[in-house]
């Protein structure tokens, strides 16, 4: 498998504060906000960081039970 693209996803209760702490700390930029999912990367990097909201629907309810932080990873193939 050749990836297209690496991702990885932060779950969190306050994912616009997350983000800006990015943007503040790592010059990225915001590439996509939903309010409940942020995507934020450098410039046309092949990789970006995404935000998601704890409790939303798309994620694991797994990973929704847990009250510390959390980190999913994920490929995109081609």
């Amino acid at each position: 498998m050749q990836p297209a693209a690496f991702g990885a996803t932060v779950v969190t209760d306050r994912p616009a504060e997350v983000a800006a702490f990015y943007q503040q700390h790592f010059d990225l930029k915001i590439a996509i906000d939903l309010g409940w999912f942020i995507a934020v990367r450098r410039d046309e990097a092949d990789w970006e960081l995404a935000i998601c909201q704890r409790g939303h629907e798309t994620v694991p309810a797994a990973v929704n039970e847990l009250t510390e932080s959390t980190n999913l990873f994920g490929l995109r193939r081609r």
